[in-house]
């Protein structure tokens, strides 16, 4: 009798080991997958969001050639198209909520096309105009950095809080203010003559 009862409560316990290890397997699993399928995710928005931005600037750079040439009013109408069907697709992927990092880009995005489409008399040189897309190309370039670093962070540790999201976005946000600061410095030296003392 003993014996049964040792038996039965063993095969008791075996069961509810084992139910408990199925049912903390199966949390880990939908969990992994949920953290597979965001990450992912993410990966493709950083790609799609790159080649956007690319297409995006290299239309840009078609279309200042084009706007100074006589008889290409076809091509300049298309150019002009595909160039607001980028930029659109662009602004689709920011969140205009996200002052820190979103609402700057589009701001930026606003300015490439004032100065470089919509403005036919611009009074900026070249360089002037080449330092507004550098500008971009290089708030493009951080932010892109912002979401690779986020991420590895998702990958690591699972969904990442708004306080950690906060604090990965200012402290990026910080570095691209830093290196246009550190450009602006350099221009600044360039212009400024030597003065001997």
């Amino acid at each position: 009798m003993d014996s049964n009862k040792i038996t039965l409560v063993g095969i008791i316990l075996t069961f509810l080991v084992s139910t408990v290890s199925l049912l903390i397997t199966l949390f880990y699993a939908r969990k992994t997958t949920f953290i597979n399928a965001v990450t992912s995710s993410r990966f493709k928005y950083i790609q799609d969001f790159r080649i956007s931005v690319s297409d995006y600037l290299g239309l840009i750079k078609i279309y200042q050639k084009l706007k100074n040439e006589p008889n290409c009013n076809d091509k300049k109408i298309e150019t002009l198209k595909l160039l607001e069907t980028s930029r659109f697709q662009i602004l689709l992927f920011l969140n205009p909520e996200n002052k820190i990092w979103d609402e700057y880009i589009i701001n930026e995005i606003k300015e490439l096309h004032k100065e470089l489409v919509l403005n036919s008399q611009s009074t900026k040189s070249l360089s002037e105009l080449e330092e507004i897309i550098d500008k971009f190309v290089i708030s493009t370039q951080y932010l892109l950095k912002l979401e690779w670093e986020g991420a590895k962070l998702e990958s690591k540790k699972g969904i990442i809080n708004e306080r950690e999201q906060s604090k990965l976005n200012k402290k990026t946000r910080k570095k691209l203010d830093k290196y246009l600061d550190g450009e602006r410095e350099k221009k600044e030296k360039k212009i400024l003559p030597l003065v001997e003392v």
